[in-house]
């Protein structure tokens, strides 16, 4: 055994990362059904390590996300050619570490995964405000005006083209530096420090229309603290795709966690574009109200307006 490990070292010590990695792995999904643990993980612990590579990759001017996944697959594609090359050798040992190359990345990137953002899932409810006072049926019409209301002016702000989708006042930069600033109102005391305080770039994606035919629109990758726009997406939807990915990278990891921060954010923005955006992804459950008035033209009168 001694000769077997002497003159297989790589081997082995890959071996023993692997299974510490999965052991931490394990360790980590035991953690996670606890919700204290996660929230304190979350804000502690957690919220540092997503900080230090959110800090880091923020400067890369690419997608580190997206580099990082090419560069994944070619890894990968190298490695199983060279194994098949090395059982046709006869060479069995050095092909089965090519397989414990594999299984030892894959099992880095899912322990840092879940260590940056799994454990995150599990946290306490949003403090996010929200109305606590009983709505009549009476009272959807002014609901549903004030919207229409709102929504009205701020398309007459903006310009739109021939197909119907909005020409966007604000580059992806400028987007982001605006986000910057309506997400520092989730420091406020009455958030409890809920939400973490490092703000990110957000990245347009190089190949953004492979993720359309996936009718992915946004990526955040805890690895890297990084967060990624589709931008071949509506561009109503830019700036609610923004914020909801910023949501994830602010250790709020539950989906529609994220897009009650994101719609909290634009709806309640001063900015028109914002708020645009917000309605673009929210009037669709909101309309619905009008059929719930007691009176049939209701609906009409809205769709109308």
């Amino acid at each position: 055994m001694k000769n077997f490990i002497k003159n297989n070292k790589s081997l082995f010590v890959k071996t023993c990362i692997t299974l510490g990695l999965i052991l931490m792995f394990i360790l980590l999904c035991i953690l996670k059904s606890s919700r204290d643990i996660c929230e304190a993980y979350s804000r502690g612990f957690g919220r540092v390590i997503f900080t230090v590579f959110a800090a880091v990759s923020k400067y890369f001017p690419i997608s580190m996300t997206e580099l990082f996944a090419v560069c994944s697959i070619i890894s990968v594609i190298v490695w199983i050619v060279s194994f098949i090359k090395n059982l046709r050798k006869k060479n069995v040992l050095k092909g089965i570490e090519k397989v414990v190359n594999i299984v030892m990345l894959g099992c880095a990137i899912l322990t840092t995964y879940t260590a940056t953002m799994e454990l995150q899932y599990n946290r306490k409810s949003l403090p996010i405000p929200l109305y606590q006072e009983n709505v009549d049926k009476s009272q959807f019409m002014e609901i549903l005006n004030y919207f229409v209301d709102d929504y009205n002016d701020c398309t007459s702000k903006l310009k739109f083209k021939e197909n119907g989708d909005v020409i966007s006042p604000y580059s992806i930069t400028d987007i982001n530096i605006k986000l910057a600033k309506e997400f520092e109102r989730l420091n406020e005391e009455r958030f409890g420090g809920y939400f973490g305080k490092f703000t990110t770039n957000v990245k347009p994606m190089m190949s953004s229309e492979l993720y359309s035919q996936l009718q992915i629109t946004g990526l955040t990758f805890g690895c890297f603290g990084e967060a990624n726009v589709n931008t071949a997406a509506p561009t109503s939807a830019i700036p609610f795709v923004m914020a909801h990915e910023l949501a994830h990278t602010k250790g709020v990891l539950r989906e529609d966690d994220a897009n009650l921060v994101a719609l909290f954010l634009m709806l309640t923005s001063e900015d028109y574009f914002f708020r645009f955006s917000g309605y673009f992804y929210s009037f669709y459950r909101v309309i619905p109200l009008a059929f719930y008035t007691g009176n049939e033209s209701d609906y009409a009168t809205i769709r109308a307006g």
